[in-house]
C-alpha cells in the first residue's frame, strides 16, 4: 500500500475520531429535570400585577438545596401575564404540584431608586406563604396555561378606637 494512501486513510481516521468527540462531548447526562412551559395571569381587582413576583413553589421537594437556581419564578408583564422560567428566562418548569406564591413590591410610595427590601408588599401577604396561599397548580408534561389568578390588597390596619 503506497505511503500517501496510509497517511491519507490516518488522517480521515483522525478527523472521524475528533468529530465522534465533540459530538460526544455534548451528551452529556444533565441532572436538570425537564421543563415545559407555564403561563398565566395575575390581576388585583381587575389591574395586572405589572412587576409582581410569582413563585413556584413545589409541595415536594422543596427544600432549596435541590434547587440550586431557585424555584421557578416570573415577573408579571404590562398587561398581567407572565412565563415561568427555572434556569433561563421563559423556560418553563418541571412537572408536579405546586403553591403558587405572589409578592408585588409598590414603589409609588418611595421611589424607583429604593431598595425592594424597604418597599412594602402590595397584595395581602397569605399570597407570599406556602401555608396560606389559596393557590395550588399542577404542571403537566405539556404545555400549560394557568387560570387567571386574581389577588387582593392587604386589609386596611385596624383603627385605634378613642
Amino acid at each position: 500500500m503506497p505511503a500517501a494512501l496510509i497517511r491519507s486513510a490516518k488522517l480521515t481516521y483522525s478527523c472521524h475520531l475528533w468529530v465522534l468527540a465533540a459530538l460526544c462531548a455534548g451528551c452529556g447526562v444533565s441532572d436538570r429535570p425537564r421543563l415545559y412551559p407555564v403561563s398565566g395571569e395575575l390581576f388585583v381587582q381587575d389591574t395586572p400585577a405589572a412587576g409582581a413576583l410569582v413563585i413556584l413553589r413545589p409541595l415536594e421537594q422543596a427544600d432549596a438545596n435541590t434547587w440550586p437556581m431557585g424555584f421557578p419564578r416570573a415577573t408579571v408583564a404590562d398587561d398581567g401575564s407572565f412565563q415561568f422560567e427555572t434556569y433561563d428566562e421563559g423556560d418553563g418548569a418541571p412537572a408536579g404540584k405546586y403553591v403558587l406564591l405572589a409578592e408585588w413590591r409598590g414603589n409609588e410610595d418611595v421611589g424607583e431608586e429604593t431598595d425592594d427590601s424597604v418597599r412594602q408588599n402590595r397584595l395581602d401577604p397569605i399570597y407570599n406563604d406556602p401555608g396560606l396561599s389559596p393557590w395550588t397548580v399542577d404542571i403537566a408534561a405539556k404545555r400549560n396555561r394557568l387560570p387567571r389568578f386574581e389577588a387582593t390588597y392587604p386589609p386596611p390596619p385596624p383603627v385605634a378606637k378613642k
